[in-house]
């Protein structure tokens, strides 16, 4: 394949918090200790709850709260048509082969 001049790559750090320009020699010690001091007490509960945290924005938070509540919504909608109709009237349908709505690039 040929590549364009025009094409944009994205590129990830290993560590987004981290900034990327170089350190003073003090706050590379202080980093380092920081680090060895997590790797000594990575058994804590506390420490460990902490390192696994993962910031998300409150909007997506919420986007994805109120998806789910739809989402559950329309199961239950469905469970009580399957309750009140005839049996077999309302099929069990495979979440693979459900119609794809759209796909994302």
């Amino acid at each position: 394949r040929r590549v364009h001049g025009d094409t944009n790559i994205r590129i990830w750090k290993a560590k987004a918090s981290k900034s990327l320009g170089r350190l003073a020699p003090r706050e590379q010690r202080k980093q380092d200790y920081n680090e060895k001091l997590k790797k000594r007490f990575k058994h804590v509960t506390e420490v460990r709850r902490i390192a696994n945290h993962r910031h998300l924005p409150a909007n997506l938070r919420s986007a994805a709260k109120t998806q789910k509540e739809i989402e559950d919504a329309a199961k239950i909608r469905l469970n009580n048509k399957r309750k009140h109709s005839k049996k077999g009237a309302v099929p069990y349908e495979v979440e693979k082969e459900k119609p794809i709505v759209r796909e994302l690039e």
